[in-house]
């Protein structure tokens, strides 16, 4: 068993005296590929933002293979985790190279130059995104779905052991969802990350967090990691081990041609969860 890489423990949040989280616990075993799921308002996003402190979390609730963030420099979280957040909102304009390189930052020491294995790494994971040959192109004039693709070449550039994403696949096409999972489920690194589209959680994730305000969900193949007020349900998936290398190379293939029938049973659960939970809200 794979110790824990990322640990939350005991973390409480509220936003103008909303209690948005109470208590939650949870770990990330190391090398895993973990998605959060859950109805829109459970937390999702401000769960992540207090791993990643874009929210300020308290002392002693979320560490990093050891490490309580709080502690951390910003250097020492970048050496850490990588980011690709919902809201990337950028004041100045740059060449998406440049953009790119900010990935580097954590490996090079202040006001030192990017070095050849630098812009070689960024070049690399612009190819693997499909952008070769937007190095010298504005950022802002780049579509929603290539931006996000920037910020996600940006983010493996950065070569930390833990990445961090809040719903990567939005503003993408199909093919291009495909493809992001297909660059991360190859990475060296433990992955967590919010998911909004339960088809691809069922096919890439490793484990599946179900976070919901409702009842403790059980079915034969989860478990409950429970905290005051909401909910975990843990999904072991059945068919994270999958080949998948089709989906991002032919579009016209649909998940419910190849999807395993424990896949679907796994999909089945996490949809009846899911629709009760906006239900009662």
């Amino acid at each position: 068993m794979n110790h824990s890489f990322l640990t939350v423990r005991g973390l409480d949040y509220s936003i103008d005296g909303t209690e948005i989280l109470q208590d939650v616990s949870l770990e990330v075993p190391e090398g895993t590929f973990v998605g959060l799921i859950g109805p829109n308002g459970c937390g999702k996003s401000t769960l992540l933002k207090n791993i990643y402190k874009t929210y300020r979390p308290q002392k002693d609730t979320v560490y990093i293979d050891g490490k309580d963030v709080v502690s951390l420099s910003a250097k020492e979280m970048a050496r850490q985790a990588a980011v690709v957040a919902q809201e990337n909102q950028t004041e100045f304009d740059l060449e998406v190279l440049d953009m790119v390189m900010y990935g580097r930052y954590a490996h090079r020491r202040f006001l030192e130059k990017e070095t050849e294995e630098d812009l070689a790494i960024c070049r690399r994971f612009l190819e693997e995104v499909g952008l070769k040959g937007y190095e010298n192109r504005s950022f802002f004039s780049l579509s929603g779905g290539e931006k996000q693709r920037v910020l996600m070449a940006r983010t493996l550039a950065q070569e930390s052991r833990l990445i961090l994403l809040d719903e990567p696949t939005n503003h993408l096409d199909i093919r291009f969802q495909y493809l992001l999972m297909e660059i991360l489920k190859k990475q060296d690194a433990t992955i967590f990350s919010s998911v909004h589209d339960l088809n691809i959680a069922a096919m890439y994730c490793d484990r599946i967090l179900l976070m919901d305000r409702g009842e403790d969900h059980q079915s034969g193949n989860t478990r409950r990691d429970s905290y005051r007020g909401k909910y975990f349900t843990n999904f072991w998936n059945p068919c994270a081990d999958h080949e998948k290398s089709d989906y991002a190379k032919d579009t016209s293939v649909l998940y419910s041609e190849r999807i395993t029938e424990d896949c679907f049973i796994l999909k089945n659960q996490m949809d009846s969860i899911i629709m009760k939970a906006h239900m009662e809200c």
